[in-house]
């Protein structure tokens, strides 16, 4: 049994108090977040798709945990996921408590800083995955016209996680959100459209995946293997 099935929709609202969206429809303008809730704040329903998306955040973990609902559906859809410069001491436990297959994720760690912003565009426009995030704490704005060039031509929808930066006021990223983490919650604000500050910023507070989430699905896990032995 995998650890998606055994993490089933019911745990998923219990643990969270959401109602998880489990039709992942990509359309012209937004995939779905996984969560209705999430769905719910972003201007489109969902993560822009054929454009950037950035999220500036305290810790690259908090990004990640926003973005983990969407990678877990995108998983069990058997789409392909590229990381680009990813975290060396990314928490594999926040992937198993989704039940994201690893091997479904291509993680791709440039050389220096000039290698990333090529691979990042590479892997925008190539077309071989659905979705492409991109983990940078510096981030010049000349290179995101380009990105959304190449985020167009391949069909894909690209994340930045921007890590203690500053967002950009360029308008070729269609959507910039601000993540901070409470001990429970993570604060979120739609900062951003298209460079456009939005007043007054929406807010919204989503649950926070914690280590204690994580002790008690393993220990639902354990008996279920219990129980299957």
């Amino acid at each position: 049994m995998s650890d998606w099935n055994i993490y089933s929709d019911k745990n998923f609202s219990r643990n969270f108090g959401l109602q998880q969206t489990f039709d992942f429809e990509y359309s012209s303008d937004a995939v779905s977040s996984g969560t209705s809730l999430l769905d719910g704040f972003l201007p489109e329903g969902g993560w822009p798709t054929c454009e950037l998306s950035e999220v500036v955040c305290d810790h690259y973990e908090t990004g990640l945990q926003l973005l983990l609902p969407l990678l877990a559906k995108a998983n069990l859809e058997n789409r392909w996921i590229t990381m680009i410069s990813p975290p060396a001491n990314l928490d594999q436990s926040l992937f198993t408590y989704y039940g994201i297959d690893m091997s479904r994720i291509l993680l791709i760690h440039p050389k220096n800083d000039v290698d990333d912003k090529i691979t990042m565009n590479n892997a925008l426009k190539n077309g071989k995955s659905d979705i492409v995030i991109f983990w940078t704490k510096k981030l010049a704005s000349r290179f995101l016209a380009q990105w959304r060039k190449s985020v167009k031509q391949g069909n894909c929808a690209g994340v930045i996680i921007h890590e203690k930066g500053k967002s950009h006021n360029s308008r070729s990223v269609a959507l910039t959100i601000e993540a901070k983490a409470e001990e429970n919650n993570i604060l979120l604000k739609c900062a951003k459209k298209y460079g456009i500050q939005q007043k007054p910023k929406p807010e919204i507070v989503l649950p926070k995946v914690c280590e204690k989430n994580i002790a008690d699905q393993q220990r639902r896990v354990n008996v279920q293997l219990k129980l299957i032995n």
